[in-house]
């Protein structure tokens, strides 16, 4: 994690660990750095997923008050769980201000819930390729010793949108080669704050020959 230009949070996120206590207070740590930020910018790229427990913890930063996230429904037992963000974070919420997330085909399943729930509840921008497509839980089953198989046993259907991404992937709102999502992220930043006059460390025309220089790496 670090602050760009224009005073802009940046947070590669690689994995989601298991949401033990260790886990949280990192996740808390790095949302308390970026509190104070104008804007946001979350690297999802070759991040392959993880426990939902914690992408549920994240999305809770992003929302005022706590909100249904979708349904899983699984067959084998006929029964129907509801996940909702958390009531509480331990730090400060991150809310009404402009977000990012960079995406690939390397943006899997956890990472792809984070993504897919901040873009349609209108949250965040994403940004880059589409992601690989892995929605649905799945279960892992031994094919005697020599083989480990998993499974998809359950569907999970997004509040607002009834689906999810299964087979399909995200697709980003803004299309550009993952390599140089960043680049692209920072100039979108830059731009709305100019456009929204908020204040930062860098002058109107700095800010101005920042967003040429960056523009120069497309």
């Amino acid at each position: 994690m670090t602050r760009l230009d224009g005073n802009i949070g940046y947070i590669e996120y690689t994995g989601f660990p298991e949401g033990n206590k260790s886990a949280q207070q990192i996740l808390d740590a790095t949302m308390n750095f970026v509190s104070n930020t104008n804007a946001l910018i979350i690297d999802l790229r070759n991040n392959r997923g993880g426990d939902g427990k914690m992408v549920r913890l994240f999305l809770s930063y992003f929302f005022n008050e706590r909100i249904k996230l979708s349904e899983i429904y699984t067959r084998y037992n006929n029964k129907t769980e509801e996940k909702y963000t958390f009531k509480k974070v331990n730090s400060k919420k991150y809310l009404d201000k402009p977000i990012y997330l960079l995406v690939n085909n390397n943006t899997i399943s956890a990472a792809e819930a984070l993504a897919y729930n901040l873009q349609k509840h209108k949250i965040a921008t994403v940004i880059g390729d589409k992601t690989y497509g892995a929605a649905n839980p799945v279960k892992a089953f031994f094919i005697g010793k020599k083989y480990h198989l998993f499974i998809p046993i359950s569907i999970e259907k997004n509040t607002i949108t009834n689906t999810n991404w299964e087979h399909t992937g995200i697709d980003a709102d803004v299309k550009i080669s993952s390599e140089k999502a960043l680049v692209k992220a920072q100039i979108i930043a830059l731009g709305n704050l100019l456009e929204s006059n908020t204040k930062t460390e860098l002058t109107e025309n700095e800010i101005k020959e920042k967003i040429l220089k960056l523009e120069e790496q497309l």
